[in-house]
């Protein structure tokens, strides 16, 4: 290989690191000759190199802080406002009032709560109760 291909290589190797920082190769300013530019370049590679990696150690540093603040400010506009919409419907219409129904009757100890199947478990006067009427009745 002549020198030419290889400053061409090194130069190319230098012109992908740098690139990928979205700057340039920086300029030889020397006098060319007896090897210099290969140096200068192989000087560049490995300034670059060492440039490259705190660079994308503080892209992730960013990537990891703008996680870390989109993750504390989502939930606090969606799920509360959410859940808090759920939890006030719970009480509300047919449901709430079919649940404190039924609640009402578990405190009660009425196995049915639902009015059209208590039938047998009415007391004369239209109350509800635990056990069916006149099961208390001695018939021996």
């Amino acid at each position: 290989m002549n020198r030419a291909q290889i400053n061409r290589d090194l130069f190319n190797q230098a012109a992908s690191i740098y690139g990928q920082m979205g700057q340039g190769v920086p300029t030889f300013t020397g006098t060319p000759g007896g090897g210099r530019f290969t140096s200068f370049l192989q000087q560049v590679i490995q300034q670059g190199t060492a440039a490259l990696a705190e660079y994308k150690q503080r892209q992730l540093q960013q990537q990891l802080q703008q996680a870390q603040q989109a993750k504390l400010s989502a939930p606090q506009r969606s799920i509360p406002r959410t859940l808090k919409s759920t939890l006030g419907q719970a009480g509300a219409g047919v449901r709430g009032a079919k649940s404190n129904q039924m609640k009402m009757a578990q405190q009660r100890g009425v196995r049915a709560s639902n009015q059209l199947q208590t039938g047998a478990y009415l007391s004369p006067s239209g109350g509800m109760m635990s056990t069916p009427y006149g099961s208390s009745i001695n018939l021996a």
